[in-house]
């Protein structure tokens, strides 16, 4: 999932909004280093990786792209299904989509203003640039792809991804569709089971593609996890 889900995921849960959103730009980290309520937020969004990777709906959806990007049909169908989740926005929340927006970007700046805080520079301009309201739009698929594009150490493999992702959209939006309230069901079952994931040493999954980077990078590669 991408930036919208794993935020919507982390409202839902009352985790942390920065660990949902920077847990693929951190690899191996030291939990000594950071807030309890963050990593528990990171850990989240591990989990929700899990069990996006595992859904049948998701396969289904990197299939539809073909072989051409195959090494980056998992990143693409991530950020497809921001697209598809803005377009289904109130099906899945009572608040509006610009209610939201406005929230996280309130809490965003205040955890990153904490002194423990990771470095995150590209989080100011996600909210500067109303990335999450921009997601509504096909355009700002575009945008997202156009971004990710300039950190790939293979950009062409990304060739034709923006024309084969909007033909098939109505495929793509039927796979959100049938997966998204069952992730929502899961990571409900996960925070009744208990206050949150405990602290403790996170790592990333090794089979994703991930944004790394460091406290310092704000031009993070996209590349697969070691």
């Amino acid at each position: 999932m991408n930036h919208l889900a794993h935020l919507l995921v982390a409202r839902r849960t009352g985790t942390s909004p920065a660990g949902a959103l920077l847990a693929d730009a951190m690899r191996h980290i030291n939990a000594d280093a950071y807030p309890a309520a963050f990593l528990r937020g990171v850990k989240l969004h591990h989990a929700v990786d899990d069990f996006t990777d595992a859904h049948p709906a998701v396969a289904r959806s990197r299939a539809r792209l073909g072989d051409g990007a195959r090494h980056y049909r998992g990143v693409l169908v991530d950020v497809y299904y921001d697209h598809c989740l803005a377009c289904s926005w109130a099906k899945h929340t009572d608040e509006p989509l610009r209610t939201f927006a406005d929230a996280t970007y309130r809490a965003l700046s205040v955890e990153l203003a904490q002194p423990a805080a990771p470095a995150a520079p590209w989080v100011r301009r996600m909210i500067d640039a109303d990335w999450l309201i921009h997601f509504r739009r096909p355009e700002g698929t575009s945008e997202a792809l156009r971004r990710m594009t300039g950190r790939l150490r293979r950009p062409r493999l990304l060739d034709g991804a923006r024309e084969k992702l909007a033909a098939e959209h109505d495929g793509l939006q039927a796979d959100f569709d049938a997966f998204f309230p069952e992730l929502l069901a899961h990571v409900d079952a996960v925070a009744a089971a208990t206050d949150g994931p405990a602290p403790g040493p996170v790592t990333p999954p090794t089979s994703r593609t991930v944004l790394v980077a460091d406290r310092t990078d704000s031009a993070p590669t996209m590349e697969p996890a070691e």
